[in-house]
């Protein structure tokens, strides 16, 4: 089976300490190659003290052929908090760890984007992705992500078997999520309260990307769904 390309974008972000192993062929190779060549591939630099190295190797990457575009999140988070009504300094000492995951799906130009973080290791089945894009059918669907063959047990504790192999739940992580940009890039949803948002950790606390859409999942009753990545 096979995407539209103009349909997804694999995205990650990259910083000072680890720049040097994701702008690299092997580094995109190990992020994205699972996925296919079907998706756009970009990256999102932030908080590299050397800029023109960084973004040096990031055009190689584009020259290569490896990647289709990349950008910083310290230029594009300014104008995007002023769209989106918040403040620059709204994630407080949780910038680092929220601005760059909003400006990936800013940056997007498809209707979906899959997130990696850098310290992932995504090997879906064959097919995964196309079939996690079709459970955006179910109209609550909000979050679309993948669970690890060793965390089965503790996700369906947590949620309702689906037909098809998928659980519903109102669990997130910025590790890894397939969502439609224009969804999450909503001022309420970076707002949101709920208890829910509370279980989140340090640094930044509950004033994370990660939390704010956790506590926008929980009190709008929006759901993920989680599909095993078993062969």
């Amino acid at each position: 089976m096979s995407l539209p390309e103009s349909n997804v974008t694999a995205s990650t972000k990259t910083w000072e300490g680890d720049y040097r192993t994701i702008l690299t062929p092997q580094g995109i190779e190990d992020l994205f190659g699972p996925l296919g060549r079907t998706p756009l591939r970009q990256v999102v630099l932030n908080r590299i003290a050397d800029v023109a190295a960084a973004g040096k190797l990031a055009d190689g990457l584009v020259d290569a052929g490896l990647i289709d575009s990349w950008a910083w999140a310290e230029e594009r988070w300014p104008e995007l908090s002023r769209r989106l009504g918040l403040p620059p300094n709204w994630f407080g000492a949780a910038t680092p760890y929220s601005v760059p995951e909003l400006c990936e799906l800013d940056f997007a130009r498809t209707d979906f984007l899959i997130h990696i973080a850098g310290d992932v290791r995504f090997d879906p089945p064959g097919g995964w992705l196309f079939r996690a894009v079709g459970a955006f059918g179910s109209p609550a669907t909000s979050i679309v992500t993948a669970t690890p063959p060793a965390g089965p047990d503790w996700v369906r504790s947590r949620g309702t078997d689906l037909p098809g192999g998928w659980v519903e739940t109102q669990l997130f992580s910025d590790q890894l999520f397939l969502a439609r940009p224009a969804e999450i890039l909503d001022g309420s949803v970076l707002r949101a309260e709920d208890p829910a948002s509370a279980k989140y950790p340090k640094p930044g606390g509950a004033l994370t990307f990660e939390a704010r859409v956790g506590a926008w999942l929980a009190s709008r009753d929006r759901k993920t769904l989680a599909g095993f990545m078993s062969r």
